[in-house]
């Protein structure tokens, strides 16, 4: 079974590399450009603007445009000039800046296994397809779990199964693309738009 994925999930992502190649010869990730964000920090970015999504949806679409492609939300809830949808495993947060601008989307969260990037990356794929599919990450790093209390052998074992490896990829100076693996498998995909 696990053997079956495997080559599933290789063989669509070789259908996504050639179909990108087929589309216009261009690989799927961009020579990295080097620009500052808004804090003035230089940060790379290697992804196109249109990589940066997940399920159908983008950040910086309409509320209409969320609900035409994903339906109607199982549960809304309200924040001061927010609102967060919530579906089966994933999560969308909708801003507006004022009373006349319509909710836009500025943070995709998904741990569902269906929901795919444009690039065809999933939750449940190795990491290993990341550096296939986008080349190197701009930024990597690593949340670690420790318990200062317990023995340093079951820390170890702690590590080995909770420690979370995050890959974040930049499309311009406000739009990030980022990854969560734990023990090697893609865990949550993350589309996050700066205000």
């Amino acid at each position: 079974m696990v053997l079956k994925n495997r080559r599933i999930s290789r063989g669509m992502l070789a259908g996504c590399l050639l179909l990108s190649l087929a589309a216009g010869g261009k690989a799927l990730a961009r020579e990295p450009e080097i620009m500052s964000n808004l804090g003035a920090v230089t940060i790379s970015c290697s992804i196109y603007k249109n990589q940066a999504g997940v399920a159908g949806v983008t950040a910086g679409i309409s509320q209409s445009q969320v609900e035409e492609a994903l339906g109607a939300p199982r549960s809304v809830k309200y924040g001061r000039g927010t609102m967060e949808y919530s579906y089966p495993s994933r999560t969308l947060l909708l801003v507006h800046f004022s009373p006349e601008m319509p909710y836009v989307l500025m943070d995709i969260k998904t741990t569902n296994r269906e929901d795919a990037t444009p690039d065809g990356v999933q939750v449940g794929m190795a990491e290993t397809v990341l550096n296939d599919v986008y080349g190197e990450a701009d930024a990597v790093w690593t949340k670690r779990y420790e318990s200062p209390k317990i023995p340093e052998d079951d820390n170890a074992k702690n590590h080995a199964k909770l420690d979370e490896t995050i890959y974040e990829y930049h499309a311009n100076k406000t739009t990030t693309l980022a990854f969560t693996v734990r023990q090697g498998v893609i865990r949550e995909i993350h589309v996050h738009q700066a205000e």
